[in-house]
């Protein structure tokens, strides 16, 4: 390096950090690509699964207060309109649950044993018995 030229060592030290910069630039989109995969992924899965427990939780605290409305009803009519409404609130809260138990994937993850019969319901992994 000592008999070099100036203008040679100086286009060999850019070009070293030209090198550093274009390597750090690659990184970085691969980076903010994965991270916006996993965006896209944490909107589609996670979130409806949380607005639906939100629901379910919703109705049964529903259910909860009819139940205790019924135990101070003064008449047959006013507990049969509360016995009504809790029967379409617990309905509501069973098609809810029946939907959140409905398998989303039924393919092998990478992560998954090969061989295995895995059925993913709503990121909780269960070995299927089949």
């Amino acid at each position: 390096m000592k008999n070099l030229k100036l203008k040679w060592k100086l286009l060999v030290s850019y070009g070293v950090i030209f090198l550093f910069l274009l390597i750090l630039g690659i990184t970085s989109l691969s980076v903010i690509n994965m991270i916006s995969k996993k965006s896209v992924e944490y909107a589609e899965e996670i979130v409806p699964v949380v607005e639906e427990i939100g629901l379910a939780r919703r109705n049964m605290i529903s259910v909860r207060r009819y139940l205790l409305n019924a135990m101070i009803a003064n008449n047959a009519e006013d507990y049969q309109r509360i016995q009504d409404a809790m029967n379409t609130d617990r309905e509501a809260h069973m098609l809810l649950w029946i939907r959140l138990r409905q398998p989303t994937r039924t393919t092998p993850l990478p992560s998954m044993p090969s061989g295995k019969n895995y059925r993913v319901y709503r990121n909780t992994m269960h070995k299927s018995w089949s």
